[in-house]
């Protein structure tokens, strides 16, 4: 059975450091702060989901430890990253990571301006790898992510920075986020953004039309003190955002937060939309643009054949983290409510 499988590590790797081995990372969205390595292998297994056989796999770094691929892979020093790591199945070396050639190392003093708090940005995107800095131990087995009641999904750990996904099914809107590590912890009042997009009519003949609508929704639940911009830069593509949005400059940390908002008609040789420039709407948000609820775009398709027809929508948020609320200090060794984070099948 093949399966694509990839070790996800932070780029800016500090020691101690933790990454999962994931399958599927197609739906891992790319995030610059953050390096998937991936490979193609086949072991035995019929019709088993292909998740179930990272249960039977183990890492291999050069210095010789094996460890557990359905657990956090960590790594006490990054001198083992520069050198060949295999990937075990039932004790035969079935593939190999080289990732010295792609891996920024470098020394990041993140305490310096987070302190010993643990900082998350007030808005989340699914589908977004989100960021939460602060004290990390770098050990991330003992380290948990609980979004209103079901657990995140850690992509990677280091001693200053938590990468992590939105579970699918976490909802949107106010949620309260929870992080817990090495017995501290703190929670976090976050809002979840929406894109909801729809129309009357999915498949037009030609010259139909059919009114379409796209709605960005949880904005509007947000403080006046949380619209503050932020750098963002080490989970979003920023080459993309200028690519995506030439006419935009990126807002200065500590100005006034927006939001970059872009349709994009995929079908173009089958309708068109209206309102858009060269088929693609673009605009910038702020807060003003959620003052009478979600922002809402209403546009028009209009049919050259028969057919059914793609727009793709984009959100870009640009927000200053904001400092969790500290839990009070627990002993590590006791378990913490909720569950632990383990590599799984990653969602969208």
């Amino acid at each position: 059975v093949p399966i694509s499988i990839g070790l996800v590590t932070s780029e800016d790797l500090v020691s101690p450091s933790c990454g999962s081995v994931v399958e599927d990372l197609a739906k891992i969205p790319p995030a610059p702060a953050l390096h998937y390595d991936e490979n193609q292998i086949r072991v035995r297994g019929g019709g088993a989901e292909a998740g179930l056989l990272i249960n039977g796999m183990k890492i291999r770094t050069s210095d010789g430890v094996e460890q557990p691929a359905s657990q956090p892979v960590c790594f006490d020093n990054t001198e083992v990253l520069k050198q060949t790591v295999e990937v075990l199945y039932e004790g035969n070396v079935v593939a190999t990571f080289n990732l010295s050639q792609r891996l920024k190392v470098t020394e990041l003093d993140k305490h310096a301006r987070y302190g010993d708090n643990f900082y998350s940005s007030p808005s989340l995107l699914p589908g977004q790898v989100q960021v939460i800095h602060g004290p990390f131990d770098g050990q991330g087995p003992g380290t948990s992510v609980d979004v209103g009641g079901k657990p995140g999904r850690i992509l990677a750990e280091t001693s200053q920075s938590l990468y992590w996904l939105l579970p699918a099914d976490g909802g949107y809107g106010s949620i309260s986020v929870t992080v817990r590590d090495a017995g501290r912890g703190a929670t976090f009042p976050v809002y979840v953004l929406g894109l909801a997009m729809s129309a009357d009519r999915l498949k037009l003949l030609r010259g139909e039309s059919t009114a379409m609508q796209a709605k960005v929704f949880g904005p509007e639940l947000m403080p006046a003190e949380a619209w503050r911009a932020g750098d963002v830069s080490d989970v979003v593509d920023m080459a993309n955002v200028a690519k995506k949005f030439p006419d935009f400059k990126v807002p200065k940390p500590g100005g006034p937060g927006v939001i970059f908002f872009r349709l994009d008609n995929i079908s173009r040789n089958t309708v068109s939309m209206k309102p858009s420039k060269n088929e693609s709407f673009v605009v910038k948000l702020d807060r003003g643009s959620f003052s009478s609820g979600p922002y809402t775009y209403e546009g028009k398709i209009q049919s050259k054949k028969a057919g059914g027809f793609q727009i793709d929508g984009l959100v870009i948020a640009f927000f200053e983290p904001i400092p969790g609320n500290p839990l009070p200090p627990q002993d590590p060794e006791i378990e913490q409510p909720g569950t632990p984070v383990t590599p799984a099948s990653p969602g969208q």
